[in-house]
């Protein structure tokens, strides 16, 4: 039996406790969907963020918990938050009373607007490079990359709410999630793709029409067409 991975990296605990369990049981009896966790897009800039990708792989190969080779990883996925880097600065407003970004009426509050312009430019940037990547090269083994996103957020796609801040309350949404689709996590997939906020579009269509969406922060991902191929 192949031992064959499509290796998920995801920006943060919570985001890997809302899929670990559903992925588990919707992987293949050839390949399984493993994941590892790192918010590698914010702390990266266009020129090493694959090269960050590459660390982040090596991390999870040299988990002494771990089995698996780098021959063994079918693909890597690549889960990012959009977070609302592709507003127009028009639509970013300075309120020095507020402790965190704040997205309302499609809009963006910020404690401060030249921080957030500087995030927003690099972070978009490295979004783009991501969005236009199709491998990653171990020298000696090149393998597939796909990126999928969530805008806002994932707690915006899946809860309704992209301006959860607290650890505590991104760990009980993602416990919320992973409960309600337990031991029905094949109609997570089935949910997912009939949702409003799932795109129509082909992978590159989708990727360009959110980079384009700089005028509104509306609920979408394009997660779906990950569920749309056969990995078994």
């Amino acid at each position: 039996m192949s031992k064959q991975i499509v290796l998920f990296i995801v920006e943060g605990f919570s985001d890997k406790n809302s899929f670990e369990n559903i992925l588990n049981h919707v992987s293949g009896d050839k390949v399984k969907y493993k994941i590892v966790g790192g918010d590698i897009t914010i702390k990266s800039g266009p020129y090493n963020i694959v090269k960050n990708i590459r660390k982040k792989v090596n991390q999870f190969l040299c988990d002494p918990k771990n089995k698996y080779l780098l021959k063994d990883i079918k693909k890597i996925v690549h889960l990012i938050d959009i977070d609302g880097v592709f507003l127009d600065s028009n639509l970013i407003e300075e309120d020095k009373n507020i402790k965190h970004v704040t997205y309302v009426n499609n809009k963006c509050l910020v404690k401060d607007k030249e921080q957030i312009l500087k995030r927003n430019k690099n972070k978009s940037l490295v979004i783009k490079k991501l969005s236009q990547t199709e491998i990653i090269d171990f020298e000696s083994i090149v393998i597939p990359y796909e990126a999928y996103y969530f805008s806002c957020n994932l707690e915006h796609v899946f809860h309704n709410n992209p301006n959860v801040v607290t650890e505590k309350e991104k760990i009980d949404l993602s416990n919320k999630l992973a409960d309600k689709y337990f031991g029905y996590e094949n109609l997570f997939i089935k949910d997912l793709k009939n949702s409003d906020y799932a795109t129509k579009l082909s992978y590159k269509d989708s990727w360009n029409d959110i980079i384009d969406a700089s005028q509104g922060i509306e609920k979408s991902t394009n997660f779906n067409l990950f569920f749309t191929q056969k990995d078994d």
